[in-house]
């Protein structure tokens, strides 16, 4: 019996590990702006509590439409904090994310959704002392509200690496202090209270930047990790240490210009398929991924 591959794909439970809720937002943007550019103008966004729960609905409805059953969310709580404070966000995703799951539930849908609090790197690393603060509140939260809604922490953005891990890009930015470093101790605490370790590394950066990261933070997984292939004894030890690295392709053909075999870079075949669009927006069916 012949079987239709989509429509098999299509309606199979499946999980996503790594997605954004900020870059799940549809967003109208000018095809001019980079990718980057896009993910800040949805983040911005979420300015109130009854965006946050605009977003999760639209998230929900989403999952139900792909059949994914576990999602685990990327969300930069501290991007939004001078417009939200930090509990209003966490009451406000916990409210809606229960009241969206017992809806789909009604439907014979068990959709569970979890949030991986991100910091991003441009944000953080000036002052590690309000990420600490941040990791320290979330996690009362959790416990003085019985949720397992957060289920980890991460670092992401651009990764600004130290002179101890200089890759080949003569433009890279270098700290004198080493990054991963700077956020050890902070990140050390969370794992040992059971919080999951998610940071970004070895995308758009080299693999001395992923190197670092294993060193300091101790990862359960890497996002993205890509640049590991130009290390042979990096990816040794990642497959001993049983580290997974969250591999995705629609997200790197986004951001690092491969080129296609018409000629057109990545970024201009993504931009030329969709107007209004989330910023990252990956989807079984859709022709991005079939290019991939």
């Amino acid at each position: 019996m012949k079987v239709n591959l989509r429509n098999f794909v299509k309606n199979m439970p499946k999980v996503e590990l790594h997605i954004h809720l900020e870059g799940s937002i549809p967003c109208k943007s000018n095809n001019n702006l980079d990718f980057f550019q896009k993910y800040t103008i949805a983040a911005k966004c979420l300015k109130t509590p009854d965006d946050i729960k605009n977003a999760i609905r639209y998230i929900f409805k989403d999952r139900y439409k792909q059949n994914i059953l576990y999602t685990e969310y990327y969300y930069q709580s501290n991007f939004h904090i001078r417009k939200m404070p930090l509990l209003v966000q966490l009451n406000a995703l916990n409210s809606e994310i229960n009241k969206e799951y017992n809806k789909y539930l009604k439907l014979g849908k068990k959709i569970i959704v979890k949030i991986i609090i991100d910091f991003p790197r441009t944000q953080s690393y000036p002052m590690p002392h309000f990420t600490q603060k941040h990791i320290k509140d979330i996690i009362k939260w959790q416990k003085d509200n019985n949720s397992d809604m957060v289920v980890g922490f991460g670092l992401g953005g651009r990764f600004e690496t130290c002179r101890g891990c200089i890759d080949n890009n003569p433009k890279q930015k270098i700290k004198d202090k080493c990054e991963p470093l700077t956020f050890r101790s902070f990140f050390k605490e969370a794992r040992n209270k059971g919080y999951k370790i998610i940071p970004h590394a070895g995308e758009t950066s080299g693999w001395k930047t992923i190197q670092d990261t294993i060193k300091y933070l101790k990862p359960h997984r890497i996002g993205h990790g890509i640049r590991i292939m130009e290390n042979k004894d990096l990816v040794k030890k990642v497959a001993k240490e049983q580290i997974i690295i969250d591999v995705c392709p629609t997200s790197n053909l986004m951001t690092l210009d491969f080129y296609l075999k018409d000629g057109k870079t990545s970024k201009e075949y993504y931009d030329s398929i969709y107007d209004t669009k989330p910023v990252s927006y990956t989807h079984l069916t859709l022709p991005t991924n079939r290019e991939v």
